[in-house]
């Protein structure tokens, strides 16, 4: 059934919830289970999405989403990020993300530091506009989904891995533009959903090339420290070793010069990853705009989405590849 075809289809959804998803706060289940169940004035939610806890478990191997029990690393040429080595055998790395509801900060989730299990996947897509709860992820730290903060979380992701360069994929189910002005009050209100759920990594994106080139120029600075060869003894440098002297009006002591490589190693080696390329796999825009278009849990259209999914992530992936094939290569 396709509620596009059948509006009453995202009345029953609403009305009665989806099987094995999420059900209605109203449904006799809950009769004796919720002591507000006659108090629909008290509820904070009016679905609740623990159904969906098992549907998960039918499809997630959780293990995989462990951390790694291999920690620091200490050789030259590790792969690290934020004292967690990364190896060919380490499990899938997974980050996502949800917003504090007391704090308005974000929760990071990631399974290089903690395991991820079913109740972070809620706290992620607990969206309070649909009446979907918040998650207690710990004692006193509630989630709501992270698209509230920040819909696609790439800063996240960057501070959660901030050695390492990257090639971004971003999928996007709400398209960015559209060639003509709504006609219709429906078709306003479809594309005020669109921009509500769209990507909002421009400015992050811009800023992450403001801060290579930074990068960069510190690299270059760095450079030009370390090759200075004029360095005389100091006479009031404590630990009694040289000191670098940069032009002849001012020379460093020795501490000082641990402090600036100490300094630079931390910005450059620690905190210097660079977006290489930014990937976007775009969902094709449906012909007749719905302001129901992401209450659609038919089985035809799930199906397609799947199909469509799959088929542009695997095409964008092969050209990436030939795009890039001698640094795709060499990074294996």
């Amino acid at each position: 059934m396709n509620l596009r075809n059948n509006p009453s289809a995202l009345t029953n959804a609403a009305a009665f919830g989806v099987p094995k998803m999420f059900l209605p706060r109203w449904n006799p289940v809950y009769m004796f289970q919720d002591k507000d169940y006659f108090i629909p004035q008290n509820w904070t939610y009016y679905y609740d999405n623990t159904p969906l806890v098992k549907t998960l478990e039918k499809y997630i191997d959780y293990n995989k989403l462990a951390p790694p029990s291999k920690k620091i690393n200490k050789e030259k040429n590790s792969n690290t990020d934020n004292n967690f080595t990364i190896s060919s055998s380490s499990n899938i790395r997974l980050v996502i993300t949800a917003v504090n509801v007391l704090t308005a900060e974000p929760l990071v989730f990631d399974s290089d530091r903690s395991s991820i299990v079913s109740k972070h996947l809620l706290a992620s897509c607990g969206y309070p506009n649909y009446g979907f709860p918040w998650v207690e992820i710990e004692k006193g730290v509630y989630g709501w989904d992270g698209s509230l903060l920040s819909n696609t979380p790439v800063r996240e992701v960057i501070a959660s891995s901030p050695r390492n360069d990257k090639n971004i994929f971003i999928v996007e189910n709400y398209s960015r533009k559209i060639d003509r002005l709504p006609a219709n009050m429906t078709e306003v209100m479809d594309r005020a959903k669109d921009i509500m759920f769209s990507d909002k990594t421009l400015h992050s994106l811009k800023m992450a090339k403001v801060m290579t080139r930074q990068i960069q120029l510190i690299e270059k600075l760095y450079e030009y420290f370390e090759k200075s060869e004029n360095r005389p003894i100091s006479q009031n440098d404590n630990g009694g070793g040289k000191t670098n002297d940069i032009g002849n009006d001012y020379t460093f002591t020795h501490n000082e010069v641990e402090k600036i490589r100490k300094e630079y190693k931390n910005l450059v080696h620690n905190r210097g990853a660079e977006i290489l390329s930014v990937t976007r796999i775009l969902r094709s825009r449906i012909e007749n705009p719905d302001v129901s278009k992401n209450a659609d849990f038919s089985v035809k259209t799930i199906k397609e989405m799947i199909s469509e999914g799959e088929r542009k992530t695997l095409q964008s992936i092969k050209e990436f590849r030939e795009n890039n094939e001698y640094n795709y290569h060499s990074h294996l």
